[in-house]
């Protein structure tokens, strides 16, 4: 090899790793100016209330004020985010929490960052008109998302406060969003559901059931993270969450404006959005920081640990998660 060589060999080393730790710190360069640029955030989500925020950040600026580039995306529905979030199509999402827990079993280390919801009704078994009660549904076939769901884990739950079990009925997957369709088409009996699912039974002639009004706490919302963008993106983070505080700061200051913002991120009417928010507790930020201490009443902890305990009997994990390294209540502790 002559010098020549030898030089241009050493460049293109010199790019090949100079490349990777640009990509592998999610930095990327414009080739004519030379500037560096950090790719956005990635985050998925649904047309689900408390998940509407997020919008108010990305349209009045609060993330750019905070100076961090997020990415936002909304899918078809709740099944999609989660595999959005396992394909590592994105960073990060807001789902339920309890599928953290799930996620460990296919691979993927998450990171709960912010609690932002449990739901207080707004996950309901609903009906035809002749069942009235939970215990009217002994032997009848009821819809869920899939087996061993946070779906199949809120129904479970619900029979329990009624003294049922899981061998008194039977289950078939429907998609929540289905279950109205399901019950027309009389593929089952009764499903679990949430808005708009909840809305079109009642229009329907359908009622609700039962709803998660009976067990508050249990199934808790929030922000999730893949494992490597908080150990390499932690400022990032920290920024996301801090545009978050003051975006429920401007809502509850200016709601007229709010709810504008977010029913059109949905492509939805003030009107048809509204009914999104019924039996949600909704958190505000002493609320989010009070769910991460064990002592609270509806501590994330507790919701963990009986949903890890389910999981581990159903042989969905194979051992308990530990939950202090799966929890990270720093950065809503350091918002500003």
């Amino acid at each position: 090899m002559n010098r020549k060589q030898v030089v241009t060999a050493i460049i293109v080393t010199f790019a090949v790793v100079g490349g990777w730790h640009l990509l592998r710190n999610n930095i990327t360069v414009n080739v004519l100016s030379g500037k560096r640029k950090r790719n956005p955030i990635k985050i998925t989500n649904s047309v689900w209330a408390p998940n509407a925020y997020i919008y108010i950040a990305e349209e009045k600026g609060f993330f750019a004020d905070e100076g961090v580039d997020v990415e936002l995306f909304i899918a078809d529905d709740y099944h999609s985010i989660i595999q959005m979030y396992k394909n590592k199509e994105v960073d990060g999402g807001f789902f339920v929490l309890m599928d953290n827990l799930k996620l460990l079993d296919d691979g993927i280390e998450s990171k709960i960052i912010m609690p932002t919801e449990y739901t207080f009704g707004a996950d309901a078994i609903v009906g035809k008109l002749e069942f009235t009660t939970v215990h009217d549904l002994r032997g009848r076939t009821i819809g869920i998302d899939s087996i061993n769901s946070f779906s199949h884990f809120i129904v479970l739950q619900i029979l329990e406060k009624h003294g049922l079990g899981e061998g008194d009925v039977f289950f078939a997957n429907v998609p929540a969003e289905q279950v109205p369709n399901a019950i027309r088409d009389g593929k089952i009996d009764a499903g679990h559901t949430f808005e708009p699912g909840i809305s079109e039974a009642k229009q329907s002639g359908y009622i609700v059931i039962a709803g998660s009004e009976e067990i508050p706490g249990v199934i808790i919302g929030g922000l999730n993270f893949h494992k490597q963008t908080v150990d390499e993106r932690s400022d990032d983070i920290q920024k996301i969450v801090n545009a978050w505080v003051r975006a429920k700061a401007f809502a509850k200051n200016n709601d007229e404006e709010a709810m504008g913002i977010m029913s059109r991120a949905f492509g939805l009417t003030r009107e048809e959005f509204t009914p999104y928010f019924d039996g949600l507790k909704i958190l505000n930020i002493a609320e989010s920081k009070a769910l991460f201490k064990k002592s609270s009443q509806y501590s994330i902890y507790n919701s963990l640990l009986t949903a890890s305990n389910f999981l581990v009997e159903r042989g969905q994990l194979s051992h308990m998660p530990n939950l202090d390294d799966m929890i990270k209540p720093q950065f809503i502790e350091n918002a500003k």
